[in-house]
């Protein structure tokens, strides 16, 4: 066996120094040291091995850091104080979070929420960050460790959709893969609630609008409304909805092609709910009422 005893191997100037073949194995001997000097990485590639034998140690100094690429391993065959073991390399994962209330990924801003984070390999301390799609970074006002699954947290953000990234103690971190949870205010209705007016029964074509806005970044709003408007049976208005945003501001039309109230044949009060839906989607209700009116016909004249 060949032996070369030295003080210090460099690289070239901007170059890398390797050790070994593939197929190679470098064994640090018991009690020897590592030292990774602040600023200096050491790269395990896929498939490669670091054996650290009883007594050994890694030194990573600030700055240092060491890569391992798929396949790569760091194997503790010891108990040396210092080392971490392979737990530490359990790198946290985050695959959503949702507000406590609902189970939606949609909050109100500036509102304190309660809110649950999931993912895998939590641990009791981590730090949580919200990143928006702006760039901000927003810290939660809480945070508590419910189990290695689930992180428990209150925020209290602007309008606006943020990723989530989760630190545990020992510097592993993940973020998730797109935007967990969005600040957006609810639809605002226009129009008040209550009576829409009073209209002949079998008025055909447009018989009044409803309105209501959203701050959404996709401020276009859908319209929905109980059968009691778009029903055409007894007790049922006979109308149809149709909705028109511009900018901001949505507008639902309530039309009818085949005549208001056609079914009946006294005067009837149309109670009905629209239900305002934004792009994230949050929805607000309301409730309406359309009045039907009959005037007498061929009436008799008494002398």
């Amino acid at each position: 066996m060949s032996e070369i005893k030295v003080n210090k191997i460099s690289p070239s100037t901007g170059t890398n120094t390797t050790l070994g073949d593939n197929g190679d194995k470098v064994i640090v001997p018991t009690g020897v040291e590592q030292q990774i000097k602040t600023g200096a990485d050491i790269l395990i590639e896929s498939g490669a091995d670091i054996n650290l034998a009883s007594g050994g140690d890694i030194n990573v100094a600030s700055g240092g850091t060491i890569t391992i690429d798929s396949g790569g391993t760091i194997t503790n065959n010891g108990t040396a104080a210092g080392f971490f073991s392979l737990s530490d390399l359990s790198f946290p994962t985050v695959t959503g979070m949702t507000e406590n209330a609902g189970g939606t990924t949609t909050v109100v801003p500036n509102t304190s929420t309660a809110c649950t984070i999931t993912g895998t390999n939590f641990v009791t301390g981590a730090t949580i960050n919200l990143i928006s799609t702006t760039g901000a970074i927003l810290n939660p006002e809480t945070v508590s460790f419910t189990n290695t699954t689930t992180l428990a947290v209150s925020i209290n953000i602007p309008e606006g959709s943020y990723f989530v990234r989760v630190e545990n103690t020992n510097g592993l971190s993940a973020r998730s893969s797109s935007t967990a949870i969005t600040a957006s205010n609810t639809p605002t209705w226009v129009t008040n609630s209550g009576s829409l007016g009073t209209f002949a029964g079998g008025t055909t074509g447009t018989i009044t609008t409803i309105v209501a806005t959203s701050t959404d970044a996709s401020p276009a709003l859908n319209m929905t409304a109980t059968s009691t408007l778009t029903g055409s049976s007894t007790n049922q208005a006979n109308c149809q909805l149709t909705v028109n945003t511009v900018g901001t501001t949505t507008t639902g039309t309530i039309a009818s092609s085949g005549g208001l109230g056609i079914n009946e044949s006294d005067a009837t009060d149309y109670i009905f709910t629209v239900t305002a839906t934004d792009g994230t989607p949050q929805s607000t209700s309301r409730s309406f009422t359309i009045s039907t009116s009959y005037t007498i016909g061929n009436s008799g004249q008494f002398n």
